[in-house]
């Protein structure tokens, strides 16, 4: 407070100071316990630095999907199905996005029923990214918590959509802290995995968002100080995905009119709205409570739930309460546990799992206004483990208590996996069913799998005892998605029939197309011979600032890439893949990216093989940056056609090398320079050129200029000759 240091209060607070007179010398040592503590995010859960450019959604998009199919019948049994062609089926769905909010809309078509189109569901949604809110109004199904049911509705939805912001963490991030005295090297590992080595100076740290695995986890910090002590931390940690971080909120808020479809019709009860709401809250890292509410004019249900990381498992309880015009008031409640530990890939890998839960007879969920709930309790149980490195085991079992005349119930099932091999895995699993009816069945189920060679290729044998039924499947998928063909075929024989499956399916560039023939043969009399063939297909159009596109199917979000007409007779490529695009242009216009995942960060690649010298595609690379079912469009190429080459020297002739600088279009004020560089004997090569006039600053010399014309009829590669830098200042030269 007066301007002075006082080394005895300095020193009171913990901190070693000195003070050397004849080296005017303050010396402070501050003990490791009073340092700042230091966080180091194991995780680092913001979005990927983009790679290029980021562009941002266009104010106004839209695209239409629309898929179909046709069946063939070649011979049937049935005296109600015709041979020949099937009545065609065809379904559309839309989205259209202006300045943030969409507007989506379905429709399906059936040949030969009436009415032959019906509307799907029609909603607006908006996102408010930054409180992660999404609000739709429309038809919508809720989401549910507890004993509650979704109902379609119509109305409006108010709910937490962790999607909106997708690098936060909405799960414990798992945090453990420790002191350094010393300089040191703290190896960090999870479950016997080294996770992070970390070079630490003096003073307190704490490490979080540790990479744990759901179930009971074992952190060990292994530290070695500078001058070789080693010391070993541990601390056991348990974690489950579906808990939230303390703080964090999940809620779903939604009021509207039941809807209902029959024959072709939608209608809405408009007698008395559907409330449905929820609301779970993260008290602490290790527990989050949560309350539920659903109601409407003859039913209302409540609900409350409580969720536990314990150091013995999760603990899960769920207690519901109903009042139902009909009959009355009751309960229902659950209690599960949920058990993991994985310490490594040779660990035993234990999973324990068990479930009780009372459901009193007059309990309703919304929906059931006549609740006669026969079973009055039910317990399940599952363990898992694996006994050595490529065999694994199973037992469960589950008991139904019945309520009245209903009779118990009970169930038990043991379960063994094998690795055979790399690629080879068999597994068998055997069941006893006791039913309430008195009888008992008994089920083995065999299978096994293979991996056949480098390629993707499956192959699956199976056998059920209880259906006696056979089969084997094969499946082909290519690695390379788009522009290629993946197929599967399958037989499957039972005591009465024998079929015959196989599918080819087809993504391309602006459409999907999947044909599947099966084929049935009898092996018992009154069953007869039958064959059919299916055909379906999918594509879309998008629209995105004035420009249309076709597509395969639009999953949400998606890109449309457009060309300077200076590119107009160039293949654009989108996202290469071995020798092929994901998207590129062809007679049917420009490419169109339709998988883009919204509000995720996605960098994509643009090329243009056989681009002419001189001509610019512009940048290579854009990272997008989409929202909810948006439309982004990325304009590539400019006006430049020709490629400069030539060489510099200084104003007394001497080679100027190695040297960069930067030439401006004095033509067009905010053109986007051209950046140039020399090499060791002065030569430059540069692209990003039209005809006209421009000024070379080079960066050593920025005081001295250049201009130069690149004439009128110049396309492609021009040689400037040598251009020579004004005796401005003194600068250096060469190297």
């Amino acid at each position: 407070p007066d301007n002075r240091v006082d080394l005895d209060r300095v020193r009171s607070a913990g901190i070693e100071a000195n003070y050397k007179p004849s080296l005017l010398k303050l010396e402070l040592v501050v003990p490791p316990e009073l340092r700042r503590t230091v966080a180091v995010d194991l995780r680092l859960r913001v979005p990927p630095r983009g790679a290029g450019k980021i562009l941002t959604p266009s104010p106004f998009s839209a695209y239409l999907n629309l898929r179909g199919g046709a069946d063939y019948v070649h011979t049937t049994p049935s005296t109600a199905v015709k041979e020949g062609r099937q009545p065609g089926r065809a379904d559309l769905d839309a989205a259209f996005q202006f300045g943030g909010n969409v507007l989506e809309a379905a429709a399906f078509y059936a040949e030969g029923v009436q009415p032959d189109w019906q509307r799907g569901d029609i909603r607006l949604v908006h996102d408010d990214t930054p409180n992660r809110v999404r609000v739709t109004l429309g038809d919508f199904s809720s989401a549910t918590a507890g004993f509650q049911t979704s109902r379609p509705v119509a109305g409006l939805n108010i709910a937490r959509n962790f999607s909106l912001q997708p690098y936060r963490a909405t799960e414990p991030i798992g945090r453990t802290s420790y002191l350094l005295k010393r300089p040191s090297k703290v190896e960090i590992f999870v479950n016997e995995r080294l996770v992070r080595t970390l070079e630490q100076a003096p003073g307190p740290y704490e490490v979080r968002d540790l990479p744990f695995a759901t179930g009971a986890n074992d952190v060990r910090l292994r530290i070695t100080d500078d001058v070789g002590n080693v010391e070993e931390l541990n601390f056991p940690y348990f974690f489950d995905s579906q808990l939230l971080a303390v703080g964090e909120e999940e809620f779903s808020v939604g009021i509207g009119m039941p809807a209902r479809t029959a024959q072709g019709r939608r209608t809405y009860d408009d007698r008395f709205p559907t409330f449905t709401g929820f609301h779970r809250f993260g008290l602490t890292d290790t527990l989050t409570l949560g309350s539920n509410f659903q109601a409407d004019d003859k039913q209302h249900m409540i609900g409350v739930e409580t969720l536990w990381a314990s150091p013995v498992g999760t603990l899960r309880f769920d207690l519901g309460a109903s009042r139902t015009n009909a009959v009355g008031n009751d309960f229902t409640a659950r209690l599960q546990h949920r058990y993991s530990q994985t310490r490594g890939a040779a660990s035993a890998n234990r999973t324990l799992s068990l479930s009780a839960q009372y459901t009193g007879r007059r309990f309703a969920a919304l929906g059931n206004l006549v609740p006669d709930n026969v079973i009055a309790s039910t317990y399940s149980a599952r363990y898992s483990q694996r006994l050595s490195g490529d065999v694994s085991i199973g037992l469960g079992a589950s008991y139904d208590v019945g309520r009245g005349a209903r009779r118990d119930s009970d169930s038990e099932n043991v379960s063994l996996n094998y690795r055979v091999a790399r690629g080879v895995s068999a597994s068998v699993s055997v069941d006893r069913i006791a039913r309430s009816t008195g009888v008992v069945e008994r089920r083995a189920f065999l299978s096994l799998n293979v991996a056949l060679g480098e390629v993707k290729q499956t192959l699956s044998v199976t056998r059920d005892t209880q259906s006696n039924t056979d089969r084997v499947d094969w499946s082909y998928t290519p690695i390379q998605s788009v522009g290629s063909v993946s197929a599967s075929a399958g037989a499957q024989r039972t005591s009465t029939t024998e079929t015959y499956t196989g599918t080819a399916n087809y993504i391309g560039n602006r459409a999907t197309t999947s044909a599947t023939y099966t084929a049935q043969e009898p092996r018992a009399d009154g069953i007869g011979r039958s064959s059919r063939s299916n055909l379906r297909f999918g594509t879309a159009l998008v629209y995105v600032d004035g420009n249309l596109g076709v597509s395969r199917p639009v999953t949400n979000s998606f890109a449309l890439i457009t060309r300077h007409p200076n590119l107009a007779e160039q293949t654009i490529g989108v996202d290469p893949v071995n020798d092929a695009y994901r998207a590129q242009t062809d007679w049917l216009g420009p490419p169109v990216l339709p998988d883009l995942q919204p509000y995720v960060r996605r960098n994509i690649t643009i090329e243009a093989p056989d681009l002419p010298p001189g001509y610019d595609l512009g940048p290579t690379v854009y990272t997008l940056e989409p929202t909810y079912k948006s439309g982004t469009r990325i304009r590539v190429g400019t006006d430049a056609t020709v490629f400069v080459s030539g060489a510099i020297e200084d104003a007394e002739g001497a080679t100027v090398a190695l040297q960069a600088g930067r030439v401006h279009s004095l033509d067009e004020i905010g053109r986007e320079p051209v950046l140039l560089f020399t090499n060791r004997n002065g030569r430059f090569r540069a692209e990003g050129f039209k005809p006209g006039r421009y000024e070379l600053r080079m960066f050593f010399d920025p005081a001295a200029i250049i201009r130069f014309t690149v004439p009128q009829n110049a396309e492609g590669a021009y040689d400037i000759g040598t251009l020579n830098l004004p005796a401005v200042a003194p600068r250096a030269r060469g190297r």
